[in-house]
């Protein structure tokens, strides 16, 4: 909060006031939308709304800012001695989205961190667990750790807890948290290209399987994170997960901004 005001102050002073005024507008609606956090108005749920549409544009750029990164794989690693985290990204996403949070890892000695791009982003997600099975096998080869916690954004998710389910070796995942998973499908998928997308229909008889294989005990952790103000997934409360589970639901963040939100990676490290 303090930098966004930091920023317009110095946007205003160098003779930009369009920028500084837009800045300072995303800061008061983040003051407001912190305030009222908790209120049951229907005002206040038009703001949780609104704040994260208005934040979700400028997650969404970043992330696009950030492709040129996807080809730096030393980048996109951390060092650390705890279970290795591999970080998986969404649709028509790429690993270099996974900055932040492995930012964050790095600062708080978590890890080793990894992250993989998925490649060609209209294939099945049986196809992305395959590949993904071959990167787990990799890092667990050269970190020498039996185990690996699995962190999957969006479609991520679903990958992840199809490899964890049906290709990993048992006792090799520990953990599988999703974030803004559509576990129980998405409208938009109906208008996206691909096989993934069409898989990610609601009512699609991949997540029906999928829901039904989850629903019984698990050989690893599963945990959710979600948020009601979910831009991407809709309905939002299909990534919200089942009650049994730990889950955490945010309710003034878009769908992309979860990628760079420290209120995501803390609940990670807390449940890590």
């Amino acid at each position: 909060m303090t930098i966004l005001w930091m920023v317009a102050c110095v946007a205003y002073g160098l003779g930009y006031p369009s920028f500084a005024l837009g800045i300072a507008f995303v800061g008061a609606t983040e003051v407001l939308s912190r305030y009222f956090e908790h209120s049951p108005s229907p005002t206040v749920r038009w703001l949780h709304w609104f704040r994260a549409l208005l934040i979700e544009l400028f997650a969404t750029v970043f992330a696009f800012c950030l492709s040129p990164l996807r080809w730096r794989r030393r980048v996109l690693q951390t060092a650390g001695h705890d279970t290795p985290i591999l970080f998986v990204h969404g649709y028509l996403h790429h690993g270099a989205v996974w900055f932040f949070h492995q930012w964050m890892c790095w600062k708080k000695n978590i890890g080793p961190t990894f992250s993989m791009s998925l490649g060609y982003p209209f294939s099945s997600i049986e196809t992305y667990a395959v590949k993904l099975a071959k990167h787990a096998e990799a890092i667990c080869a050269k970190t020498n750790h039996k185990e690996l916690m699995i962190v999957g954004h969006s479609m991520g998710g679903l990958v992840a807890c199809h490899y964890a389910l049906h290709l990993a070796k048992r006792g090799s995942v520990k953990q599988v948290i999703t974030i803004g998973t559509p576990l129980e499908g998405t409208l938009l998928a109906r208008i996206a290209p691909g096989e993934d997308a069409r898989q990610m229909q609601r009512n699609a008889p991949y997540l029906a399987q999928l829901q039904s294989d989850l629903a019984g005990p698990l050989p690893f952790d599963l945990c959710h994170i979600s948020t009601s103000t979910d831009n991407i997934v809709i309905p939002p409360s299909s990534s919200a997960g089942s009650k049994k589970r730990k889950r955490l639901i945010l309710n003034n963040i878009g769908h992309v901004s979860m990628l760079f939100s420290p209120r995501v990676f803390r609940q990670i490290q807390e449940w890590r």
